[in-house]
């Protein structure tokens, strides 16, 4: 136990103390200063005045070492069996501050901190048997640095970008130990009994389990189950080429009637399969209707010409009045990649005034630094920003933020457009135009596929008064093949939100760059004399 002899600390300060000594726990009870800063993500002036006063209650004292250290006096934290803080020292107060780690993370994350609480727990009673709770950061900020530090202590000094491949695997084998366990007993005894049968016991254990385990897209556990609300952050570009086979049998024999009907996407990105499958789970509107939310990459937006798996899924989903809206986030969001990511909200419950229109949202600038980055992950949302975008989705209206766009509404059939083929004649060395000779094409110009082109058509507009309003004023000779015409459709995000911003007239430009000659000249006379 700790006693603080410090004349009447504030609640704040207590606070502090609290924190640092906290911190310095799950450093193993000795760090440097540079990085028990680095971990409290404090200022040096705070740092050192937190430390002063631990120092003057004998809380803490300093040692040596580049920079300097800092470690818990004795009687301050659990000591190791030899009277000093060693390795199972160490050990056993990490337990004592991850098992409240734990649980912090239990309540604000739905769970994943029993990952971690539980081995924690096992290997302090192993090392030292049980410890007494400890302090813990108390700072929201630095809770996410404080769990790093404890991951540091279970698996040793990796780089923040491979803890994915260490932690994630046992949060997840942790997840299921806990699903698993009301049927754990009696699936150990189906096993037992089936081998000793003979029988491959696989399949009754599953039933025993009664869990379904399985590749979403390939084979679908809960094909008959709607639901009102769903949120989705799958894989962003994953190809789906090993469960290929499985899809494509889906979508050929099932069609609409399964999840794949409206088309596929290329076998190298499967975002758009998932957004499949979350439309197969909605609640018909009869019943209430659905309402879910996916995080995808920019790739789902434009992605395919007309025709393609992409822009059939696209024109499914804006034909059929599905999207409400679509909101561009800030850059370097995520923690394996700073590429930029979109949230499409889709419903089947539209209200009166959003039928047949889809807003778009743009919040790339709507986003604050963190403190310690985390992998890619540079930029976060606060909450005024979080509150922000929900207003702007709420009023479901147009909106500037300094005279850029911020909030635009679409009608669906603004992304919509038609592609033509612009022919023109095949002609000899004479400059004659050669026509064809049988079938349907006898006496009608042959078409130069080199000289062959494609124009996009807005669906709003007459496909005839465009061709010749844009085409025949430059080609006179030309036609539109129509037999190859095709229906796309593209959300070109971006666009949308582009403010062209005029260049400075070329006077104010050629003044700079004179200053900058003479200044440059300058330099060099001086050097000369």
């Amino acid at each position: 136990m700790r006693s603080s002899h410090n004349p009447g600390p504030t609640n704040d300060q207590e606070a502090q103390q609290e924190e640092f000594l906290g911190a310095l726990e799950a450093l193993g009870g000795s760090a440097g200063n540079g990085r028990l800063r680095e971990l409290l993500t404090w200022e040096e002036a705070s740092y050192e005045a937190v430390k002063a006063s631990l120092l003057a209650s004998g809380q803490v004292r300093t040692g040596r070492g580049r920079g300097g250290s800092v470690s818990l006096a004795a009687g301050a934290g659990d000591e190791g069996a030899d009277g000093h803080q060693g390795a199972v020292g160490s050990v056993a107060v990490a337990g004592g501050s991850a098992r409240e780690a734990g649980a912090s993370v239990a309540e604000a994350g739905g769970g994943q901190g029993a990952a971690f609480a539980a081995p924690l727990k096992a290997s302090a009673h192993a090392a030292a048997g049980p410890a007494p709770l400890g302090p813990q950061p108390t700072g929201k900020q630095n809770l996410s640095a404080f769990l790093w530090s404890v991951a540091d202590l279970l698996r040793g000094d990796y780089k923040q970008s491979d803890y994915g491949k260490v932690i994630l695997p046992f949060t997840v084998l942790r997840r299921l130990d806990c699903v698993l366990e009301p049927s754990k007993q009696a699936v150990l005894a189906e096993k037992e009994l089936r081998e000793g049968q003979g029988l491959d016991p696989e399949p009754f254990l599953l039933r025993v389990a009664g869990q379904g385990f399985c590749n979403t897209l390939a084979d679908d556990q809960l094909s008959d189950q709607k639901y009102d609300y769903m949120l989705s952050n799958p894989p962003f570009g994953v190809e789906w080429k090993k469960i290929q086979k499985e899809v494509q049998r889906e979508a050929d024999t099932l069609g609409f009637a399964g999840r794949f009907g409206p088309g596929l996407p290329r076998v190298s990105d499967g975002s758009l399969l998932f957004l499949l499958h979350l439309i197969s789970k909605m609640r018909p509107a009869l019943e209430g209707g659905s309402r879910f939310g996916i995080v995808l990459n920019g790739s789902p937006l434009f992605t395919g010409g007309a025709g393609s798996g992409e822009s059939e899924i696209r024109r499914y989903v804006l034909e059929s009045d599905l999207v409400e809206a679509i909101i561009g986030l800030p850059t370097d969001m995520f923690y394996n990649t700073g590429i930029s990511t979109y949230i499409w909200i889709l419903s089947n419950r539209k209200p009166a005034e959003r039928k047949g229109k889809v807003q778009l949202i743009d919040a790339s600038s709507f986003w604050q630094k963190m403190r310690k980055s985390l992998g890619s992950k540079r930029k976060e949302l606060s909450p005024e920003h979080i509150a922000e975008i929900t207003r702007l989705f709420g009023n479901f209206e147009e909106a500037e933020n300094d005279g850029k766009p911020i909030s635009r509404i679409f009608r669906t059939d603004d992304f919509g457009y038609h592609t033509i083929t612009v022919e023109r004649p095949l002609r000899d060395e004479a400059g004659n135009v050669l026509l064809g000779q049988r079938g349907k094409a006898k006496g009608q110009p042959q078409a130069d596929s080199s000289l062959r082109d494609t124009e996009n058509v807005p669906l709003s507009e007459d496909v005839q008064v465009y061709f010749e309003r844009e085409v025949l004023p430059h080609v006179g000779d030309a036609w539109i093949d129509h037999e190859k015409t095709k229906v796309g459709y593209e959300i070109p995000f971006n666009r949308h939100f582009y403010v062209f911003t005029p260049p400075r007239p070329l006077d104010v430009i050629d003044a700079e760059l004179k200053q900058v000659t003479d200044r440059i000249l300058e330099m060099i006379g001086g050097l000369s004399g």
